[in-house]
């Protein structure tokens, strides 16, 4: 088998949640690029219609379906994507959201446990965790009646590795990812279904109100990152393509950071 072969997507089917902006769309405009036929949900329509619209211009094989994975009846959503799609052989559950600042932020008493507002803790769980278990609770049975497929959910190295200026409800959310992967990997691995995790480190997206994008927060984040620099959201195209392929064919219950060398020494 060349190695071309190994990596090959052509022709599958893939789903990707949160897929019109940042990490998100970079990992579905690089699976249409590598041949596959991708479903996009995401809650934000204007932007889903733009890119969609964007992505077609390139003759890229995208639909989009309008969703938000923590509304009620989230899963009929899932099924107009599956029936889009024409069968999903790719979950990519990717949406999510900032839980603001942590209590390492100068002046921020807001992010200190004891203030924590529980109401804004609920919907950053809701969508960072809960949403992400109803996207696979929706697309599993599709999996396991087949009896293959590739699961691959967005986690953070902030699941990974204690960092005091990211928020409690974000860090506790990408922290339950991170063991809920590897569980789901153990149950799932007698169907042929592999699971597994990336864990972004900083790119420059929108989250948190898109914070990178100002020169001085991103300057300062750079500087505790091995590498330098901030990442690009194109740059997380090839490890999709590596999990999304038959290049992982024996990886399954991984959590892989991708973060310019943060968790191994940064600051």
């Amino acid at each position: 088998m060349s190695i071309q072969d190994i990596f090959a997507v052509k022709d599958k089917k893939a789903l990707v949640t949160g897929g019109a902006s940042g990490i998100g769309l970079a990992i579905a405009e690089g699976l249409a690029e590598n041949g596959a036929v991708v479903a996009i949900v995401d809650r934000n329509k204007e932007a889903l219609e733009r890119e969609i619209a964007r992505l077609i211009s390139r003759d890229l094989r995208v639909s989009g379906v309008h969703g938000d994975v923590a509304a009620d009846g989230f899963d009929a959503t899932i099924e107009a994507a599956i029936a889009a799609l024409g069968g999903v052989d790719i979950v990519f559950a990717n949406a999510g959201i900032s839980g603001g600042y942590g209590p390492g932020v100068g002046g921020n008493d807001a992010g200190l446990l004891q203030n924590i507002d529980l109401k804004s803790w609920n919907h950053t769980i809701g969508v960072n965790l809960t949403g992400i278990v109803s996207t696979l609770k929706a697309t599993i049975p599709t999996l396991k009646e087949q009896r293959s497929g590739k699961i691959v959910v967005t986690a953070s190295i902030a699941g990974l590795r204690a960092n005091p200026s990211i928020g409690y409800s974000y860090t506790a959310s990408k922290a339950a990812l991170v063991l809920l992967i590897k569980e789901l990997a153990l149950e799932l691995a007698p169907f042929g279904v592999q699971v597994n995790g990336l864990a972004p480190g900083p790119f420059k997206t929108n989250i948190n109100g898109g914070r990178f994008f100002d020169p001085d927060n991103a300057a300062r984040e750079a500087a505790t990152v091995p590498l330098g620099r901030l990442a690009q959201p194109h740059e997380i195209k090839g490890l999709a393509l590596l999990l999304s392929s038959d290049a992982s064919s024996y990886i399954t219950g991984a959590v892989i950071p991708i973060d310019g060398g943060k968790t191994a020494g940064g600051n």
